[in-house]
């Protein structure tokens, strides 16, 4: 399963992927972070991007995909997080 973000979704629902990125798309199922729905409104709300959300045709497109709930339980994780902890190794 992909975890999606923002971007992306954006862009596959468009129509804007590259060749590379929607062979990879259509090969698995796809998840999003609750948080997308919250940036997707947003972005629309401040005109950044031209998307009604509220359109049957986006409602069927997401209706395939699993969304994460942000919990309490995640949230004091990222809290937990460190930079040395999620630095790259070499």
């Amino acid at each position: 399963m992909l975890n999606l973000d923002t971007h992306i979704l954006i862009y596959a629902f468009s129509g804007d992927l590259t060749a590379r990125e929607e062979k990879l798309l259509c090969s698995q199922r796809w998840s999003i972070s609750a948080i997308v729905l919250w940036e997707l409104a947003k972005l629309a709300h401040l005109g950044r991007i031209d998307l009604d959300i509220d359109l049957e045709e986006f409602g069927k497109f997401l209706a395939p995909v699993q969304v994460w709930p942000l919990t309490l339980k995640f949230a004091r994780a990222c809290g937990s997080w460190t930079s040395e902890a999620i630095r790259p190794t070499s």
